[in-house]
């Protein structure tokens, strides 16, 4: 896709206002949510590299529900080729919310940098570490990450 300035990639009011209408559909405040897109967001130039937006909260709080939503609302218009990655699939256990952050950064570095990045993932079933997570084949315009952690500080430097 390409914006005003022939660049590929998607322009975040595009992907806010896209973001929206998945928050909208869920929430069913579609309007005061676009009306606050209009106030608060100016859009930037579009980049070569995923534009990632993060959805953090507790337990149970819906952030799979939202991202998957916001998925099916912008395959629809902004970034049909939008990708989401679930955290809890880099989680080492119980005890590893920390460690699966780490991967994750190292993950979106990886793509930050223009290429592809891939994590060990977590097998729940089994309590061991079963193939990689990858992103970046091709590269997504956008890219949601949800799960506890998601707006963490380790993951701040490659969150828009």
């Amino acid at each position: 896709m390409d914006n005003a300035d022939g660049d590929s990639g998607a322009g975040l009011v595009t992907v806010a206002r896209h973001v929206a209408g998945a928050v909208g559909g869920v929430l069913d405040r579609r309007a005061e949510v676009e009306l606050m897109l209009d106030e608060e967001l100016p859009d930037r130039p579009a980049r070569r590299t995923p534009l990632v937006l993060a959805i953090d909260g507790r337990s149970g709080a819906g952030k799979t529900l939202l991202a998957h939503a916001a998925a099916v609302e912008l395959r629809a218009g902004a970034a049909p080729d939008i990708a989401v990655l679930a955290l809890e699939d880099l989680y080492l256990g119980w005890d590893g919310l920390q460690a699966g952050l780490d991967a994750a950064a190292g993950l979106l570095a990886d793509l930050a940098a223009g290429r592809a990045g891939s994590a060990p993932r977590w097998d729940w079933n089994d309590s061991r570490v079963d193939g990689l997570v990858t992103v970046g084949h091709p590269l997504p315009s956008v890219l949601v990450v949800e799960g506890c952690g998601a707006g963490s500080d380790t993951l701040a430097p490659y969150v828009d």
